[in-house]
């Protein structure tokens, strides 16, 4: 569920040059769909506004058809999640709900250092558990419902890999956590806080957590290609939650990382503190460098799900990616993209 793209160039384009970008936008991702390397879905804004969108492939391939993907088609972003969940922590930290400081042991007490775990351990990966991920039979234990009861029995089992605060590890276990610290300070499932705190006051009428399939129209499956597109088993709904449970489009993705920088979710402060970098993390933006130049933000993975989400503060843009069938390499699709947009260089890739 981590990793960093390689970003490459950067500069303003003009009015003269959107056309000719589009196009050669275009041409790649067109090449890659008629390959059969990518199904999903390309959005670049700046400032706010929509200058390229893209979507390909399909919401889902089965025995009785095909459905299209469209503007409205809705991935799994994987630990983007991570971002929403970070801003609704510190949300309640602007309020004096929470601090940095609060410790995990006023929650949770039965996890192992819950008395020395501290709200910013779990927010920059520094707290010091082994991972969810790490449990024998990972995968098949994903594949049926789990209930918070089990998912913290298993938590609470974890094994400490080192003291709170003195390097970093990732963890998905800390953002699950900090996804229940929301709902007992909130009193309100993680699915109704994040609607209330994020996606109503922005407007992401396409974003939102279930802890089950199809309760919205246009929610993608995810595949892999073996001799043709095949789907791929689904982690249950339940089990990610604000680590990596959140479905999105990614033109509520770029909104979102927009607003988030534009200041209309959290303090100036809290935005410097989610950007502070510590041993490779931020609390929880992920520094994405290239040349002189810096984006922030988070990559995602879920199954068959691909997704990317990179802000440039010092001119606005924002580029939301997500796929639900990947064979060219993610960092690969993006680069060129990315060279593509900022007038680089670029040889269209040929199969």
């Amino acid at each position: 569920m981590k990793g960093i793209v390689l970003l490459t160039g950067l500069f303003i384009l003009s009015g003269s040059l959107y056309a000719q970008v589009n196009k050669k936008l275009d041409s790649l991702l067109n090449i890659l769909s008629a390959n059969n390397q990518f199904m999903g879905s390309l959005t670049i804004t700046r400032n706010g506004h929509v200058i390229y969108s893209k979507i390909s492939g399909y919401e889902q391939l089965n025995d009785h058809g095909q459905t299209p993907a469209t503007e409205h088609s809705k991935y799994r972003i994987g630990s983007i999640s991570k971002l929403f969940t970070a801003t609704i922590i510190f949300q309640l930290i602007d309020e004096n709900k929470l601090t940095l400081n609060t410790k995990l042991d006023q929650f949770f007490p039965s996890v192992p250092n819950a008395k020395l775990i501290t709200i910013g351990n779990l927010l920059n990966h520094h707290g010091g558990l082994s991972d969810l991920k790490s449990i024998p039979d990972f995968t098949s234990w994903t594949q049926s419902p789990k209930s918070e009861e089990d998912i913290l029995k298993v938590i609470s089992q974890s094994t400490v890999e080192f003291s709170p605060g003195t390097k970093a590890a990732y963890s998905n276990s800390g953002f699950i956590l900090l996804s229940y610290i929301i709902e007992r300070v909130c009193h309100q499932p993680y699915a109704q806080v994040l609607q209330v705190r994020i996606c109503k006051k922005i407007g992401l009428s396409e974003t939102y957590y279930s802890e089950k399939r199809n309760t919205r129209p246009h929610e993608s499956y995810s595949y892999e290609f073996q001799e043709g597109w095949k789907p791929v088993a689904e982690t249950d709904w339940s089990i990610p939650t604000g680590a990596g449970g959140i479905l999105s489009t990614t033109a509520d993705m770029a909104k979102f990382i927009t607003c988030l920088f534009s200041g209309k979710l959290i303090s100036p402060k809290s935005l410097d503190q989610m950007k502070t970098i510590t041993d490779n993390y931020g609390m929880d933006l992920v520094e994405m460098r290239f040349d002189d130049h810096l984006a922030l933000g988070h990559t995602g993975r879920m199954d068959g799900y691909w997704s990317t989400l990179a802000y440039f503060p010092e001119n606005g843009v924002a580029i939301a990616y997500s796929a639900n069938g990947q064979r060219y390499a993610m960092d690969d699709v993006l680069n060129g993209v990315l060279n593509i947009y900022f007038n680089k260089i670029y040889a269209l890739p040929s199969f």
